[in-house]
């Protein structure tokens, strides 16, 4: 769009020759002039005291072309005339100008400001290095700063030419706006033509109608709508094990993941689910040593009144709870025996009580076991336990000298003439098949030479007792059986034993007697009415 020129002359007095301002002339060059306001040349001042071109000024009588006209920077300077735009410097442009009344003159004058101008097209934009650009919501006149500065308020920007060339320099607004925008916060948003679109928030320069909206209570981009179609934030929400559907979801202004009801902080529950969705499954549970997931998930090691241990991956019965024994030995049964605890001390009595509740008659700690079937080598230092015991009771006696303890013999035969040794104590009637339970039926048997027990220089009380002992039959010529032979024991003790001696020899031939004497017969006597034979 083209646009006139409007001068003002400064005026001071009319000259004697001065003309009327007759009506502006059309330049060929830039269209209709806009009407000018009256000028008068007044009397000249000498010529050698007349300013230049470009030289400061007051009035036209100061100029040597009789024109002082405001400048392009705001000053009044004196000009010169023209008769061609090439006649006038950059940024000028060769104007008629009417004198009052009379034929008027062409002077340089400052080439129109179009910039911020609205436009269709560059040719409206003044000089043909100027280009009409989008500023703001529409299209208005830039100004080349290629070999000028920007005036004030403006800035110099690379602009990318359409042709693919040089970026061309043009005087921009430092605002981003050519037009009209009451915008207090500066984000050229607002009311107003030229601005971007509305601002709801002008304390805050991140709430406008171009602003993107995110999670955080507020109507960022002025739709009257909160929250709504934000962009969710990645990383924000753990995606492994069973939060893998897990998504945000923005909530009274804040984000927060919806994790379904197996989601735990931590693992807490093993169920081969990734819990804490961190990538790994179970990861907090030994399953070497947990008794409550032994091995696997859930594999819980329980037992009947019972303490279960999980012993490399595997379940295994612990300690007893108070009360119950594990008499059989069988796991899967657990303490399956009720004991009521009686004494820490337990002796071995005629009633098989395990009165300190340790799973046999007497104390398990302080006995040397014998098993003729499962026992071992006599010279094992390791047997003599419930697990490995000896296999002859000699072994057993002889272990239990070293020890201090006693001997506790299960059930069977064993062909052995045994020799007691002071103070240890033999015990029978257990059954290593059974957990060593002791029963009155349970028979264990010494089966002997021609002494079944030996008990010599016993001082210490030293106790046999529930045993069948049996010794064998000497069948030598005066010869002796013994089921227990004794000499020099007062200590012993011999309880709840069967003892069987064997058929002992025949004996020597006795000697011939001496010749006996004839005696007179014995008449026979009556006492009372009964006859008596006298002896």
């Amino acid at each position: 769009m083209k646009r006139a020129l409007l001068l003002s002359v400064v005026a001071l007095s009319a000259c004697a020759d001065a003309t009327d301002v007759s009506p502006m002339m059309e330049t060929p060059d830039r269209g209709p002039a806009t009407p000018m306001v009256d000028a008068f040349v007044i009397d000249m001042a000498p010529v050698s005291d007349l300013l230049e071109f470009e030289a400061p000024c007051t009035g036209n009588i100061q100029c040597r072309s009789n024109f002082c006209i405001p400048f392009a920077d705001g000053m009044n300077r004196c000009t010169r005339l023209c008769a061609d735009p090439a006649d006038c410097p950059a940024g000028m442009i060769c104007q008629f100008l009417a004198e009052g009344g009379g034929d008027g003159a062409r002077i340089c004058v400052p080439e129109p400001d179009e910039l911020c101008e609205p436009c269709g097209a560059d040719a409206e934009c003044g000089d043909e290095a100027d280009r009409c650009l989008p500023i703001g919501r529409g299209d208005y006149c830039a100004k080349d700063c290629t070999e000028a500065p920007c005036p004030e308020g403006y800035v110099c920007s690379d602009i990318q030419a359409m042709d693919g060339g040089d970026p061309l320099k043009q005087c921009l607004p430092e605002s981003g706006l050519c037009a009209g925008c009451i915008d207090p916060d500066g984000d050229m948003y607002g009311e107003g033509a030229d601005c971007l679109g509305i601002d709801c928030d002008e304390q805050n320069t991140e709430v406008n109608a171009g602003a993107f909206e995110i999670c955080n209570g507020v109507d960022d981009d002025c739709d009257f709508r909160t929250d709504e179609e934000v962009l969710l934030p990645e990383g924000l929400c753990l995606t492994q094990g069973v939060c893998v559907q897990a998504a945000p979801i923005c909530v009274l202004g804040g984000w927060d993941c919806r994790y379904p009801g197996t989601y735990e902080l931590s693992e807490m529950a093993c169920d081969t689910l990734d819990n804490d969705c961190d990538g790994l499954a179970d990861e907090g549970f030994d399953f070497n040593v947990d008794p409550q997931n032994c091995g696997r998930c859930q594999n819980r090691c329980d037992f009947p009144n019972a303490v279960g241990a999980c012993v490399e991956r595997l379940c295994e019965i612990g300690d007893c709870v108070p009360g119950w024994i594990d008499l059989n030995g069988r796991a899967a049964d657990g303490c399956e025996t009720r004991c009521d605890f009686v004494s820490d001390e337990d002796i071995p009595d005629l009633g098989s009580v395990d009165a300190n509740c340790d799973g046999l008659d007497g104390d398990a700690s302080r006995a040397v076991y014998v098993d003729g079937l499962s026992g071992i080598d006599d010279a094992d230092p390791e047997a003599g336990t419930r697990n490995r015991p000896f296999a002859t009771i000699s072994a057993g006696l002889a272990a239990a000298s070293i020890r201090g303890h006693d001997v506790y013999v299960s059930h069977g035969v064993y062909p052995e003439a045994v020799t007691l040794v002071e103070g240890v104590h033999l015990y029978g009637g257990y059954d290593a098949s059974e957990s060593w339970r002791r029963d009155v039926e349970v028979e264990t048997v010494i089966r002997g030479g021609v002494r079944g027990l030996v008990a010599q220089n016993i001082i210490t009380p030293t106790e046999v007792q529930r045993f069948r002992i049996i010794s064998a039959a000497n069948p030598a010529q005066g010869g002796s059986s013994y089921g227990v032979f004794a000499t020099s024991a007062p200590g012993l003790i011999l309880r709840d034993n069967l003892i069987e001696a064997g058929a002992g020899g025949p004996g020597v031939p006795g000697r011939r007697g001496d010749q006996g004497q004839r005696l007179p017969p014995i008449p026979d006597q009556v006492v009372g009415k009964k006859r008596h034979v006298l002896p």
